[in-house]
């Protein structure tokens, strides 16, 4: 076995924790789901939209991640499955958002347009805050039609800038797979992999949708940083009530952004470190050993960001973690009733089978 390949217990196991990462993942944020739907605060009656689309689709990215179950190999530049999904779906439709290949422009872009709209999801919250908060006060306040084609523009803007990077990694992938070097050929005993090389097409196109996120991400901040000075100061004309609600909506969002992004951010950051370590530095088997168990993991941190959301809107909502602790003890009363009750009908049936 050649020393960056994993065994095969060792995939066994990153598959299954990816599994079973999913089946949680999938209780709790479906579970702050279906509370976000049966708010009944009328003051949240259109935000909750917003909040309903992040949350599915950061559930839908998640999910799908943990189902395909991707391994991650940062500094070999390689990525590939062995699952049963990945038997049916490639590696390179799996992760177009970064490994578009131009040969495969014909499929739907599932993991880019789950990760997408949980950006623009959350721009979208951001926005009806800062609407709510300033309410005519600001020209850049929309409403109505003009917010929604704001809201088209934005995934417009998305598809010009994807356009653009498909033809810059298609090129750049049409060579790469003839020079995967010998040491990673048992890449092709599996079920779907792609091999990426930093080479200038591929630069170019990261910095062609980099800027997608780039604009997404100062328009964030700023936004972010108006409510915070508005909310400091305090509303204009507000109630003590309404200043203290609007208070803790903007802290809630402002954790709901910076938690998720951390959870995702840093291990990113260390898996482009983990990629570009190769080209500048003299690495050993000791290091493509450790990487190549380091770089799976951060891959599977990341894909817990909506997981760390769910978590943050627990902690800045009271009324959510009380009927989640409510909703418990209905299920753990009902067992423990059906543990007393079972015994007696037991033995009635018994009774009655004697006679």
């Amino acid at each position: 076995m050649n020393s960056s390949e994993l065994s095969v217990e060792t995939e066994f196991v990153f598959t299954l924790v990816q599994h079973i990462c999913g089946t949680i993942s999938l209780l709790l944020n479906g579970s702050i789901l279906l509370l976000i739907i049966k708010d009944e605060d009328k003051r949240n009656k259109t935000y909750r939209k917003y909040l309903c689309s992040l949350q599915i689709f950061s559930l839908a990215y998640d999910i799908f991640s943990d189902i395909y179950a991707p391994i991650i190999m940062a500094h070999k530049g390689l990525v590939y499955s062995d699952s049963i999904l990945a038997r049916k779906i490639p590696v390179t439709h799996f992760l177009v958002a970064r490994l578009y290949s131009l040969r495969q422009t014909k499929t739907i872009i599932i993991d880019t347009i789950f990760y997408v709209e949980v950006f623009v999801s959350y721009f979208a919250c951001v926005f009806y805050r800062r609407g709510v908060v300033f309410a005519n006060r600001s020209r850049l306040n929309l409403f109505g039609w003009k917010r929604n084609l704001l809201y088209l523009s934005l995934q417009l803007y998305f598809l010009v800038s994807t356009a653009g990077a498909l033809y810059l990694v298609g090129k750049s992938l049409e060579n790469s797979e003839r020079m995967l070097p010998e040491d990673l050929n048992w890449v092709r005993q599996k079920a779907s992999h792609v091999y990426v090389r930093l080479d200038q097409n591929f630069f170019y196109a990261s910095l062609v949708a980099d800027q997608y996120a780039t604009v997404l991400g100062f328009s964030i901040f700023a936004m972010l940083r108006q409510l915070i000075i508005e909310v400091k100061r305090g509303s204009r004309k507000a109630s003590d009530a309404t200043r203290r609600y609007q208070q803790l909506a903007v802290r809630s969002l402002i954790l709901q952004g910076a938690v998720p992004g951390l959870v995702y951010l840093i291990p990113s950051f260390i898996n482009s470190c983990l990629q570009a370590a190769p080209a500048y530095f003299q690495l050993g088997e000791q290091f493509d050993r450790f990487a190549a168990v380091l770089s799976p993991s951060l891959w599977i941190i990341m894909t817990k960001h909506t997981f760390a959301n769910s978590l943050t809107m627990l902690y800045c909502s009271p009324s959510y973690r009380r009927k989640i602790a409510s909703a418990m003890r209905r299920w753990v009363q009902g067992k423990y009733c059906l543990v007393q009750v079972s015994p007696m009908h037991s033995n009635q049936a018994l009774t009655s089978m004697t006679y």
